[in-house]
């Protein structure tokens, strides 16, 4: 079986990789590897940005980006009150969650809003300086990304790409209870996510939040019960990848080679074949943090494979409860609401 490659994977692909190379490129000019790592990190709101027609896809890649940015900032200075942090990470992902559903946003959900956002609730608080620090990181990640967006749609204008035409959207007024009673099991979920690895301190606990929203992201439970497969089995083999590049001697230059490499793979496959992108998303994260702490060792790739099993379980058995719960609350409006 041949894997097509598309004059859209190209142009999207390049910027993507442009994008993400960009902040890691200035953080070791500026000999400042934390602006690399945490500008990488903003750089991944790209995957929002998905071809429409009317430029739709660059407006919702602004709102996008915003929020995650926005999320970040609120969630490194909440860290002051550490019980808090939960329910902002909770009510976040819920409200991203209600957005994207209301508006029929194409794209990858609240999954990356998730990533970024727990990310910035792991961090201990330090000052107020180190707040406004890592957050103009993560801005020239998300500014990187933005120009790598406006320039792939310039380009696939030029070069006469596809753009996904603008449909008339569904209209969810009838079902704002439906969306709300959604968006709640879906905070509930994210919110044991969080505090379940917050109490548990593996390392980078956040993990366990990504992994239970990637499941979190199927339209049913049968198709989470895929994507929990597909997770664990891609985040297994991605740790055995992970253990065998992180015992290799890479210099500076090879290791960012790698992450671009690894990028590629995930931004090619990841829509095409889930599982097979998901054998490179664990050692693409695990090789960025390697960038800011040079001591890491095997005991992150457990600590990664453990956050995996948790936070998929704990998706799986969410998306279980909230169909269950929305078929037995609303039993006349689901079948009309699962189907737009």
């Amino acid at each position: 079986m041949t894997m097509k490659i598309t004059r859209n994977d190209m142009i999207l692909g390049l910027f993507n990789n442009i994008a993400l190379i960009a902040p890691i490129i200035l953080g070791l000019i500026a000999h400042n590897i934390q602006l690399g790592v945490f500008g990488a990190f903003g750089a991944l709101v790209y995957n929002y940005y998905v071809p429409q027609e009317n430029k739709k896809g660059l407006v919702y890649f602004g709102l996008m980006g915003t929020i995650a940015f926005v999320g970040f900032f609120i969630g490194l200075l909440i860290n002051i009150i550490p019980w808090v942090t939960p329910i902002f990470i909770c009510t976040l992902g819920g409200l991203t969650l209600f957005i994207n559903k209301r508006w029929n946003i194409i794209g990858p959900g609240p999954f990356f809003i998730m990533m970024i956002g727990s990310m910035a609730g792991t961090q201990a608080f330090v000052s107020f300086q180190r707040i406004e620090t890592v957050s103009w990181y993560l801005l020239i990640g998300i500014l990187s990304a933005a120009a790598s967006a406006l320039a792939a749609e310039c380009c696939l204008h030029v070069f006469h790409g596809t753009f996904i035409p603008e449909q008339s959207r569904f209209n969810n007024d009838s079902f704002l209870d439906v969306l709300m009673l959604l968006s709640i099991g879906y905070a509930i979920a994210i919110f044991l996510a969080f505090y379940i690895g917050k109490n548990l301190q593996l390392f980078n606990y956040y993990w366990i939040v990504v992994a239970c929203a990637a499941v979190m992201k199927a339209e049913n439970s049968k198709h989470a019960f895929t994507r929990f497969h597909q997770y664990v089995i891609g985040a297994a083999v991605g740790c055995g990848l992970s253990f065998v590049l992180m015992s290799l001697p890479l210099n500076l230059t090879t290791h960012v080679v790698t992450i671009v490499l690894l990028n590629t793979l995930i931004y090619w496959q990841i829509n095409k074949n889930y599982l097979v992108g998901n054998f490179f998303t664990t050692p693409l994260a695990l090789l960025l943090f390697k960038l800011l702490i040079p001591q890491l060792n095997n005991d992150a790739i457990i600590a990664r494979l453990v956050a995996v099993v948790i936070g998929t379980t704990l998706g799986l058995l969410f998306i279980f409860l909230t169909e269950k719960t929305l078929h037995y609350v609303f039993p006349h409006r689901m079948t009309k609401f699962s189907s737009r």
